[in-house]
């Protein structure tokens, strides 16, 4: 059973497949969030940098152990299912969010499958009505 943090974390970052020093904009701002955060958890298929900066790092199994789904640019929702077995111990991202929220007490993190989220997503909102290339306050 984990134990409770205590005190709490003032601000924590989860990241999910993402690599701040590679993946943003602003590298060295993100960078600073990172040494700033009271913890950092990140998420991934692969052994990076994250182990200079995340309190916790988690295995994960990359796009071709998992099953999901997305919405391509033409509005449509594509669904697809893993190749293989995920290694070791890591599991699909969607597993590890769903425990995650469990142990945190969030509701909304009870689901069986990524099948069951894409299900009761599009269930309730048209995702084509979402999509938009309108970016409001950015200067280009």
């Amino acid at each position: 059973m984990p134990q409770p943090c205590w005190p709490p974390p003032r601000k924590a970052y989860v990241l999910l497949n993402v690599e701040p020093e590679l993946d943003m904009h602003n590298p060295q701002q993100a960078m600073a969030a990172m040494s700033a955060a009271d913890m950092v958890v990140a998420l991934s298929a692969y052994k990076h940098h994250a182990t200079d900066y995340a309190d916790v790092l988690l295995p994960i199994g990359p796009f071709s152990e998992t099953s999901g789904t997305f919405v391509n640019t033409e509005g449509l929702v594509q669904s697809f299912k893993g190749a293989v077995k995920p290694l070791g111990e890591a599991r699909p991202a969607w597993k590890v969010l769903r425990v995650l929220g469990n142990l945190l007490d969030v509701p909304g993190f009870d689901y069986d499958s990524s099948e069951a989220v894409r299900d009761e997503l599009l269930s309730t909102q048209n995702v084509a009505d979402k999509l938009s290339n309108h970016i409001a306050g950015v200067a280009l």
